[in-house]
């Protein structure tokens, strides 16, 4: 798989850009929901499998196919955020999204926290197919949770958005 290089964008950085763009964009090819799904979890998938692999026989984790400026990580993120756009057009939006969304900045601020913490964790205790989607939750939820009692803090919304 070729390399690309993402550093461009600064890291994380590359994120905000490309929320904000795919945000503006309008698609308008058939089965949009469809599509976007099946590359999130076609994504995922390789990430998932490639980390597998590369991990059978290391004594260490691999992080190598989910590392953030890997482009699987970026095109399911893009294609994960084009489909909840998509899914939720003239909609009721479900309340977890909702929840996400009124968070997602502080969760974009904070996140490398908590998964630098609870992925060792993690990848000591479950198979490393495991690992990708429980630090995904896992870290999705705790993030959530610091944005809130961030706020709670004076002038503490202007910190985590």
């Amino acid at each position: 798989m070729p390399k690309f290089d993402l550093t461009f964008f600064s890291g994380y950085i590359g994120y905000l850009v490309l929320g904000y763009y795919i945000s503006i964009k309008t698609f308008t090819f058939k089965y949009q929901k469809v599509i976007w799904a099946l590359i999130y979890i076609l994504m995922v998938a390789i990430s998932a499998i490639g980390t597998n692999l590369l991990n059978q026989s290391a004594n260490k984790l691999n992080t190598f196919f989910y590392n953030y400026t890997f482009a699987t990580t970026a095109i399911a993120a893009g294609a994960l955020f084009l489909w909840v756009k998509v899914a939720t057009e003239n909609k009721k939006v479900l309340n977890w999204i909702m929840v996400t969304d009124k968070y997602s900045f502080g969760i974009y601020l904070v996140h490398i926290l908590p998964l630098n913490y609870f992925h060792p964790l993690i990848a000591k205790q479950v198979s490393t197919l495991w690992v990708i989607p429980l630090a995904t939750i896992i870290t999705i939820i705790s993030s959530i949770a610091i944005t809130y009692l961030i706020r709670k803090i004076p002038y503490g919304k202007y910190v985590s958005g």
